[in-house]
């Protein structure tokens, strides 16, 4: 069940979905999805919302637990 949206500074797009406790990441350029969540790099259980900073750190928010998760990006 999608629930939020947010646009990161690369374009890349990324939705919560609350029904399989993941976030999705849309690459506009590669046309590739990743995720995080289950075996994606987070342990989610609800994530409602989705923000992402100018540097390009997503920050989720989860339902349960009522946690914020701050997940920078890899460093290059």
């Amino acid at each position: 069940k999608p629930y939020g949206v947010a646009v990161g500074p690369n374009g890349r797009v990324y939705v919560t979905d609350t029904a399989s406790s993941r976030v999705f990441a849309f690459d506009p350029d590669t046309k590739l999805v990743s995720y995080i969540g289950e075996n994606g790099g987070a342990r989610l259980s609800k994530p409602v919302g989705v923000a992402v900073d100018r540097q390009g750190a997503i920050l989720l928010a989860d339902d349960v637990g009522n946690v914020v998760w701050r997940i920078t990006p890899a460093a290059k």
